[in-house]
C-alpha cells in the first residue's frame, strides 16, 4: 500500500533564501529524495504540468435558474517543498466589468460553484477561472492562468390565464392569471404587477399574491361581441416580460320568463296560457316572441311580447291527464333568450252518470234475465264515453266489464242466478277522458225450479251380500233449466245406504250395498239445492241366500314335538254373494271329532301342542248361524310332527386354572325353537379319549348337568360334553377349552431376631405356600442370600418350610435377606424378602413425622385428608412400615398403614374423615414405629365450617373539621387461605352507636366496604368496622380507629354601638357565625373594654339569638370607656366551634 508522508514544516515561499552550492549537489539531493520516496513507497511524479481550462458553462451559453461554473483546476508537483499550492478562483463579471460573484477553491483538480441567476439582472456576463498550478519535484515552481467565457443571464416569465372568458355587457368579469418562472424552484412569482385588458374596452392592474396569482374585476363596456382578454407582465431588470391571451365573449343581458300557472280544466274544455318576460339587468324593454309548448311540443305559433306579456292561442283538444306547459322567450338585440320554469296543467276527466234497468223480476232458477246500463256525459264535459260497464251481483263483479255501444249502452244477460233476492249494480269504469259513475242498485228475485226423480237397480235377482248399486236420475221441470246439484240419500227398508251421494250430470249412484235375503224397498230422496227443489222415487228389490266355501290350514307345517300348531278354518262367501259368514266351525283330527271354534271375521282357529310325532289328517265343517249363508265342509289337510333338535353348551368355572384348583364343567341342554319340552338322558364329559365323568339331565335338573374335578394335569385340555338324546329329542354336543397352569407360590422370610444386636447369630426361615386358587404341598429347594451373596447351599423344602444356616453380622446396618424357591413341575418358583425388603437390621433407626391436611379450611361434612409422612433418619436404610394413628386430643379418629413413597426412607399414611365438627381442630399423628424404626409424633391444625377473617379500617382524612364529611373504608381479608372472596356486609360504629352498613365490593383486588358519614361532633371518635361473615367465613371486627374532629372556626362580625333616646341608651351589637356563615344561636358573648385608667373591665354579657346576634346595654358608668376606647366581644367557644373575638371602636 502507498504510504502518506506528512510534512512537518511549511514549504518555503518564493522570498525565502535557498542555499544552493552548485548543480551537482542539488541533483544529488533530488535523486536522494526520489530514491527515499521510492524506498518507502511514495509516488513520485516527474511530469510536465497538465493543461487547464473552464469546463462549464459553454461559451455563449444562456443561463437560467441554478447554473454551475466549473474548471478543470490546477495541478500539483511531487514532494514539493517550494512553490505556492494550487488554487482555482471562479468569478462572474457583469458588462460593467464588475465582479458580482467570486468563490475560491484550494487544491488541485476540478472545481465548481453554483449560482442562482435570479440574483443578477438579465444581460451579458463573463465567467472567469483563475487557476494556479504547481509543477516539479521537491523544489517546485508555481504559475497562474486566466480563462474567460461569455454567457448571457436570461431569466424569463410565463403567464397562464384562468379567469372568466365570457360576461354580459355593462357588467364586470373576474380576470385571473398566474405568473411563474419555470426555472425557479418555487415556480410562482408573488408581488408582481399584471395588466388585464379587453379588446375594444378598458384595462385594470393587479398584483400577484403568494401563489403568483393576480386577480381583478374587469368592466365589460361596449356592445355584445367576440373580443380578446390579454394578461401582460412588463419586463424588469431581472425578468423578461410575458403575455397570455384568451378569447372573450361579451354577451347580451340576461332575461327571465315566468309562466302564469294555468287553471285546471276537464276533458273538452278550452284552455290558453300567459307568459311574463322581464330583464335581469340593463334598461331595455323586452321585445320578440314567446313559444309556448305542451309536453315539449309547440303549442300554436310564437306569441308576440307586448308590455312584457305574451298570450297563447286557446284550445279544447288537450288530452286528459297531466301536461307540462313551457314558455321560451326568443330574446332580442339586447336581451338573451330565457326559458320559464315549466308549469303543470291538469286536464281532468269529464263526469258521467249511469242508469240501470232489467227485463223483469222475478224469474226461476235457470231462466234468463237481461240488465241494461246507459251512460251520459255531465257538462261542461263533452264527447261520447267509451270503455266498459262492470255489472255487479250481490256486491261482487259478474264477469268482466261489458263494452259500451256507440250510443253509450251496455247489456248483460244472466241465466244462472241462484234463487233469492239479488242486488244488481252497474258501474261505468270510465276511460282516459271520462270519469267513472255508478247506477242505483236494482233488486231482482229468483225462485227455485221444480224437479222429478227416477230410481233403478243394478240387479233385480241378487243374492245375499251381493254388491248392489241404485241409480237416481234427476230432471228439471220447465221453465227451469240447468244441472241440478245437491245430494240423493238412498235407503233400503228405511235404513240409509251410506251417506248422501252428490248429484253429477243429473245422476247419483248409491254406494254398493249387500242386502240380506228377502224383499226390500229402495228409496231415492233428492235433497234439492240452492237452485232446484227436492223430489223422490221408490223401487222393490228381491234377494236370495248365498253359497259358502271352507278351507283348512295348519301352521307351521311340518312341526316338531312340543311345538305349538295353529289349525285355522277360513269360511268365505261365493261370488256374487258378499259379506262375512257368521256361526261356528267344528274340527276333526284323524277322524275323531275335535273342538268347536266361533267364526271371527270369517275365520276360526285353535292351537295345540299335544300332537304326537307322526302324520295327522285334519278337516273343518262350517255350521251356519246366518240366514244369508249355507253350510259347507273343507277337504282334509295332512300334518307331520318330527323330533325336536337340541343344543348343548358347556362352560368352565375357571377356563384358566392352576394346579390343584377345583374346576366345575357345566353342560346345559336346551330344545331348539320351535320345539319345546324337557330333554332327558345322560351327558358324558371327556378329555380326549378319557371320560372325566357323567351326569343325568332331565326336568329335575332344569336341563343342566355338571361335574367337578381337580385332577387335570398341567397343560391344555379340550373338554367335550355329549348329550345322547331320547325318544322326542335329538342328541347334541359342545366343547370348552381348559388351560391348567403351574400354581403360583409365595415365599415369606422371617428372622429369628430382627433387629439384632451387632454380632448376634440369627437364622432365617422361608415358608413356601401355594397362592390361591392353587393347592397342594410345594417341594423343591430354597437358596438364601445376604445382600445378593449365597448363604450356604440350597435347603430342601419340607412341609413347605426351609431354614437357613446361621448368619452373624458384626457391623451395624441393614442386610437384604432373600429366599429363592426353585419351584417344581406343579409350582412356580418365587422369591421372598425379609421384612418386605427392609431386611435384617442392626440397631434401630429414628424417624421424623410431618403431618399435613389437603386443605386448611373445609365446610362441615366435606372430606378432609390428613397425610403423615414418616422419614427414617440416616444411616438407617429402607422405608418405615407399620401403622399411624390419628388423634384429636384423647380421641382416636382412625389409623392407616404406611405405604412406600417415591423418596428414600419415606412412607406415607393418609386418613380421610368427614366427621369433624365446625371450628378449629388440632390433629395429632402418632407413628408407633416397627422393628427397624422408632416411633414419632406430628401435629397440624384444621378449620371446619367458617374461616377466620381479619377486618381493617381506614379514614380518608383525620383530623377533619366539624361539619365536614368523612369516608370510612373497611378491608376484609382471609386469615387463612380460602377459595373465593369474602362476601356480606360491614357495619360501622362510633363506640356503640351504629353509623351505617355497607356491602362488600371488590376494589383493586381487595374486598372493601365504604361509608360516608356526616355530622360527627367535634372531638375524638372510636370507630370500628364489623364484618358480618358469610357461609364459609367468620365475622371479625377491626381495631379501633380514632377519628379526630376539630372544632370549626367562628367569626365575629357587625360590631357596633346602637344609640337611642338621644344617645341616653347605648347598646353594643355583634353577630356570631361559623366560618361557613351559619348563625350560632344560644352562645354567650362577653363584652369588655380596656381603658388606661380603669384597665380591663367586663361591660356586660349577652346571648346570641336565632340569627346569631347578641346585644348588651352599656351601664351608665361605663359609657365613657366604650366611647373613648371601644369594646371587645369575646366568644369562648363550645364543643363544636373555636373561640373568637371582635373589636369595635366607637
Amino acid at each position: 500500500m502507498p504510504t502518506t508522508c506528512r510534512r512537518r514544516r511549511a514549504a518555503p515561499s518564493s522570498s525565502d533564501p535557498v542555499m544552493v552550492k552548485g548543480t551537482i549537489p542539488m541533483r544529488r539531493l533530488i535523486a536522494a529524495l526520489a530514491a527515499f520516496a521510492l524506498a518507502v513507497g511514495l509516488p513520485v511524479a516527474l511530469m510536465s504540468p497538465a493543461s487547464a481550462d473552464l469546463t462549464a458553462p459553454a461559451n455563449g451559453a444562456v443561463l437560467r435558474g441554478n447554473a454551475t461554473l466549473s474548471a478543470s483546476g490546477g495541478s500539483d508537483g511531487s514532494l514539493c517543498i517550494t512553490g505556492s499550492a494550487p488554487r482555482t478562483i471562479l468569478r462572474l463579471i457583469n458588462s460593467a466589468n464588475q465582479v458580482v460573484f467570486e468563490e475560491t477553491h484550494n487544491g488541485a483538480g476540478a472545481k465548481s460553484s453554483t449560482i442562482d441567476t435570479h440574483n443578477y439582472p438579465n444581460g451579458a456576463y463573463t465567467v472567469r477561472a483563475v487557476e494556479r498550478r504547481r509543477s516539479g519535484t521537491v523544489f517546485c515552481s508555481s504559475s497562474e492562468s486566466t480563462f474567460n467565457r461569455s454567457v448571457t443571464i436570461d431569466n424569463i416569465t410565463q403567464l397562464a390565464y384562468s379567469g372568466d372568458v365570457e360576461g354580459a355587457q355593462n357588467t364586470s368579469a373576474t380576470v385571473r392569471a398566474t405568473l411563474t418562472d419555470p426555472n425557479l424552484s418555487s415556480s410562482v412569482l408573488p408581488g408582481r404587477t399584471v395588466t388585464f385588458s379587453l379588446s375594444g374596452g378598458t384595462s385594470v392592474n393587479a398584483v400577484t399574491d403568494a401563489n403568483g396569482v393576480a386577480t381583478a374585476s374587469l368592466p365589460l363596456a361596449g356592445p355584445p361581441r367576440s373580443a380578446t382578454v390579454t394578461a401582460s407582465f412588463a419586463q424588469t431588470t431581472h425578468y423578461k416580460g410575458s403575455t397570455a391571451t384568451a378569447p372573450f365573449t361579451v354577451s347580451r343581458n340576461d332575461s327571465t320568463t315566468t309562466l302564469v300557472p294555468p287553471t285546471p280544466v276537464v276533458h273538452g274544455e278550452a284552455v290558453s296560457f300567459t307568459a311574463q318576460v322581464a330583464r335581469v339587468d340593463g334598461t331595455s324593454t323586452p321585445t320578440g316572441t314567446v313559444q309556448f309548448t305542451v309536453d315539449g311540443a309547440d303549442f300554436g305559433p310564437p306569441a308576440t311580447v307586448s308590455g312584457g306579456v305574451a298570450a297563447s292561442i286557446s284550445s279544447s283538444t288537450l288530452s286528459t291527464g297531466n301536461h307540462t306547459i313551457g314558455a321560451h322567450y326568443s330574446g332580442d338585440g339586447n336581451l338573451a333568450p330565457s326559458t320559464a320554469t315549466s308549469a303543470s296543467l291538469v286536464v281532468d276527466k269529464a263526469g258521467t252518470t249511469t242508469a240501470l234497468t232489467s227485463t223483469g223480476s222475478p224469474t226461476v232458477s235457470g231462466e234468463a234475465v237481461t240488465f241494461t246500463a246507459e251512460v251520459d256525459v255531465v257538462s261542461p264535459g263533452v264527447g261520447q264515453p267509451a270503455g266498459g260497464v262492470q255489472f255487479n251481483v250481490d256486491g261482487q263483479p259478474y264477469g268482466t266489464a261489458v263494452a259500451l255501444s256507440g250510443s253509450g249502452v251496455a247489456t248483460l244477460t244472466i241465466s244462472n242466478l241462484l234463487p233469492g233476492n239479488h242486488t244488481v249494480g252497474a258501474t261505468y269504469n270510465g276511460n282516459a277522458d271520462f270519469a267513472s259513475s255508478a247506477a242505483a242498485d236494482l233488486t231482482h228475485g229468483v225462485d227455485l225450479a221444480a224437479t222429478t226423480v227416477a230410481v233403478t237397480t243394478s240387479n233385480a235377482s241378487a243374492v245375499a251380500g251381493e254388491p248392489l248399486t241404485f241409480t237416481a236420475d234427476i230432471d228439471v221441470v220447465a221453465p227451469g233449466a240447468g244441472d241440478p246439484s245437491g245430494t240423493v240419500q238412498f235407503s233400503a227398508d228405511g235404513e240409509a245406504i251410506g251417506a248422501p251421494v252428490a248429484v253429477s250430470g243429473g245422476t247419483a249412484v248409491s254406494p254398493p250395498v249387500g242386502l240380506d235375503a228377502g224383499d226390500h224397498v229402495i228409496t231415492a230422496d233428492y235433497s234439492g239445492d240452492d237452485r232446484f227443489a227436492g223430489s223422490n222415487d221408490t223401487l222393490d228389490q228381491e234377494v236370495e241366500a248365498g253359497q259358502t266355501t271352507t278351507v283348512t290350514t295348519t301352521s307351521p307345517s311340518p312341526s316338531v314335538v312340543g311345538q305349538a300348531v295353529t289349525v285355522r278354518a277360513s269360511v268365505t262367501a261365493l261370488s256374487p254373494a258378499t259379506g262375512t259368514p257368521q256361526g261356528a266351525v267344528q274340527f276333526t283330527i284323524d277322524g275323531a271329532a275335535g273342538p268347536f271354534a266361533t267364526l271371527v271375521d270369517g275365520e276360526a282357529e285353535f292351537t295345540t301342542t299335544t300332537l304326537t310325532r307322526g302324520s295327522h289328517e285334519i278337516s273343518a265343517k262350517y255350521l251356519s248361524a246366518d240366514p244369508n249363508f249355507v253350510t259347507s265342509t273343507s277337504a282334509a289337510v295332512s300334518h307331520t310332527v318330527n323330533k325336536a333338535s337340541t343344543n348343548t353348551t358347556v362352560t368352565s368355572s375357571a377356563p384358566v386354572s392352576v394346579w390343584g384348583q377345583p374346576v366345575t364343567f357345566t353342560a346345559e341342554v336346551v330344545v331348539d325353537a320351535p320345539g319345546v319340552g324337557s330333554p332327558t338322558g345322560t351327558v358324558t364329559f371327556t378329555d380326549g379319549p378319557t371320560v372325566i365323568g357323567t351326569a343325568e339331565v332331565g326336568p329335575g335338573t332344569g336341563g343342566v348337568a355338571s361335574i367337578t374335578t381337580d385332577e387335570l394335569a398341567v397343560g391344555q385340555h379340550a373338554v367335550v360334553a355329549t348329550y345322547a338324546g331320547d325318544g322326542d329329542f335329538q342328541g347334541s354336543d359342545a366343547s370348552v377349552a381348559q388351560k391348567v397352569q403351574k400354581a403360583q407360590t409365595d415365599t415369606i422370610v422371617s428372622s429369628s431376631g430382627n433387629p439384632a444386636p451387632s454380632g448376634a447369630s440369627v437364622t432365617f426361615t422361608a415358608t413356601v405356600s401355594p397362592i390361591a386358587p392353587g393347592a397342594g404341598d410345594p417341594t423343591g429347594t430354597v437358596r438364601f442370600t445376604v445382600n445378593g451373596a449365597n448363604l450356604g447351599s440350597p435347603v430342601a423344602v419340607v412341609d413347605g418350610v426351609a431354614t437357613s444356616p446361621a448368619f452373624s453380622a458384626t457391623a451395624p446396618g441393614t442386610y437384604r435377606i432373600a429366599a429363592v424357591y426353585s419351584g417344581n413341575p406343579q409350582f412356580v418358583g418365587s422369591t421372598g424378602l425379609l421384612d418386605q425388603g427392609n431386611g435384617q437390621t442392626v440397631t434401630k433407626g429414628s424417624t421424623t413425622l410431618d403431618l399435613s391436611a389437603d386443605a386448611e379450611l373445609t365446610a362441615q361434612g366435606d372430606p378432609v385428608t390428613f397425610t403423615a409422612t414418616v422419614i427414617g433418619a440416616a444411616p438407617a436404610e429402607g422405608r418405615p412400615t407399620g401403622a399411624v394413628q390419628f388423634w384429636e386430643g384423647t380421641t382416636l379418629l382412625g389409623s392407616a398403614s404406611l405405604q412406600p413413597a417415591s423418596a428414600s426412607r419415606t412412607s406415607t399414611a393418609s386418613f380421610t374423615t368427614t366427621s369433624l365438627a365446625p371450628g378449629e381442630h388440632e390433629i395429632r399423628a402418632v407413628y408407633a414405629g416397627n422393628a427397624n424404626y422408632n416411633g414419632q409424633t406430628g401435629t397440624t391444625s384444621h378449620v371446619v365450617g367458617v374461616a377466620p377473617t381479619t377486618t381493617g379500617i381506614t379514614s380518608d382524612a383525620s383530623p377533619i373539621t366539624f361539619g365536614d364529611s368523612v369516608t370510612f373504608t373497611a378491608t376484609v381479608s382471609d386469615a387463612v387461605p380460602v377459595a373465593g372472596d369474602p362476601t356480606g356486609t360491614v357495619t360501622f360504629r362510633d363506640g356503640d352507636a351504629v353509623l351505617g352498613t355497607a356491602d362488600l365490593q371488590t376494589v383493586d383486588g381487595q374486598q372493601e366496604a365504604s361509608l360516608v358519614v356526616e355530622g360527627l361532633a367535634a372531638g375524638s371518635h372510636e370507630i370500628t368496622a364489623t364484618y358480618s361473615g358469610d357461609a364459609t367465613r367468620g365475622a371479625s371486627t377491626s381495631p379501633v380507629l380514632v377519628q379526630v374532629v376539630d372544632r370549626m372556626a367562628s367569626r365575629m362580625t357587625d360590631q357596633r354601638v346602637i344609640r337611642t333616646n338621644l344617645e341616653l341608651v347605648q347598646t353594643m351589637h355583634v353577630k356570631l357565625t361559623a366560618v361557613d356563615g351559619t348563625a350560632l344561636a344560644g352562645q354567650s358573648i362577653v363584652f369588655s373594654s380596656t381603658a388606661p385608667v380603669n384597665g380591663y373591665r367586663v361591660v356586660c354579657t349577652g346571648v346570641t339569638g336565632a340569627n346569631g346576634v347578641a346585644e348588651c346595654r352599656i351601664p351608665s358608668g361605663m359609657t365613657a370607656d366604650v366611647r373613648n376606647h371601644g369594646f371587645t366581644a369575646t366568644f369562648g367557644g363550645n364543643a363544636s366551634h373555636l373561640p373568637t373575638s371582635g373589636f369595635a371602636h366607637n
